[in-house]
């Protein structure tokens, strides 16, 4: 029981330094090797440039 505490209490703590690296700083080839919020960024930029 302890052990599986620890283990969650790990996980607590770790998982959103995790869930930081990436998804706004990893790469992703799919996009053209930019970070996801970059790409967020520009599409919700062009998509309101659209708009006008």
């Amino acid at each position: 029981m302890v052990k599986r505490l620890a283990k969650l209490l790990l996980l607590w703590f770790e998982y959103p330094e995790w869930v930081s690296w990436f998804n706004p700083h990893r790469l992703f080839e799919s996009i053209g090797y930019i970070p996801p919020a970059e790409a967020e960024a520009s599409y919700f930029s062009n998509w309101s440039k659209r708009l006008q």
